[in-house]
């Protein structure tokens, strides 16, 4: 009987330990290959419990969110043999990880080398193309919309295996991130001179506006003949003067004031043409937030 009971026990411990070899389970945000004996059998797994057979197959996971590759600055020479250094950055993701296990085997590391040299060619043959001028100042838009078009089929290329679509990598989605040069330029200026208006411009008034108050009372006693129309007038003090100075400078912390609700009205989430169009519904509210 004591045999029987070891030898139940010896089963249900080989039942439980080959049983949690047969369970996995995948992440909202993970991408899963099964393979069976080395080959791609399956790659379409959605989150939640799945069973695979032990010993035979194996399952890869991969991290299906957005990923950034952060591209080191990097010199090129303009048209007229100029240095311009250039920081840049991409956004990519794994859509069919099937093909993009096929196409770099699986490794981040091997699909960010083979996009940060699409992106480094491509900069390279724009700015040769350009002065000095044209990329600082004109072309710098149009730059962006040919890396956009020419980058994009070749980086959809090495992540899927298939050349062309927009289908890991969208062009709006993951390149430009729901975002235009018409709302996002605009909110960074607003939101550069409202930071550096109180980081900054009303800190050095409230100083200025204190010391010319000080010299008014200092002063108050000096006496001097006032000059209008670049004449002599009629008599003051050196502390009128200067508390005049002073009050410019209030009225002035007052203008800077008025226009802080203007500022802070910012365009971001509206694309293209104000409207929204191509961008997520919370985009614009949360970053703000943000």
């Amino acid at each position: 009987m004591g045999r029987m009971k070891t030898l139940g026990g010896g089963l249900l411990l080989a039942v439980l330990f080959i049983g949690s070899f047969s369970v996995f389970t995948i992440k909202e945000w993970e991408r899963a290959i099964l393979f069976r004996l080395g080959e791609i059998v399956r790659d379409d797994y959605t989150p939640g419990l799945h069973f695979k057979v032990p010993f035979i197959n194996n399952v890869r996971k991969f991290d299906g969110r957005i990923q950034t590759l952060d591209v080191d600055p990097e010199r090129f020479l303009t048209s007229e043999k100029k240095n311009v250094i250039v920081d840049s950055f991409v956004k990519w993701r794994i859509k069919d990880v099937g093909r993009y296990y096929t196409a770099v085997r699986g490794d981040v590391a091997q699909a960010n080398l083979r996009l940060d040299q699409i992106i480094k060619d491509g900069l390279r043959s724009e700015f040769g193309k350009r002065t000095l001028k044209d990329t600082v100042s004109g072309d710098r838009a149009q730059i962006m919309d040919i890396l956009t078009s020419t980058a994009n089929p070749l980086a959809n290329e090495i992540l899927s295996g298939q050349r062309g679509g927009r289908t890991p990598v969208h062009p709006n989605d993951h390149v430009n991130l729901g975002q235009s040069s018409n709302d996002v330029i605009p909110t960074t200026i607003h939101v550069a001179a409202l930071t550096r208006m109180h980081e900054q411009l009303y800190p050095a008034l409230v100083g200025l506006q204190t010391a010319l108050s000080e010299k008014a009372e200092a002063f108050r006693d000096v006496r001097k003949i006032g000059r209008t129309h670049l004449q002599d007038a009629v008599p003051m003090t050196l502390g009128d003067e200067f508390s005049g100075y002073a009050r410019q400078i209030e009225l002035a912390r007052e203008r800077f004031a008025d226009v802080e609700d203007r500022l802070a009205e910012l365009a971001l989430g509206g694309t293209a043409v104000g409207t929204g169009l191509n961008t997520h519904p919370e985009f614009a509210g949360r970053v703000i937030t943000e």
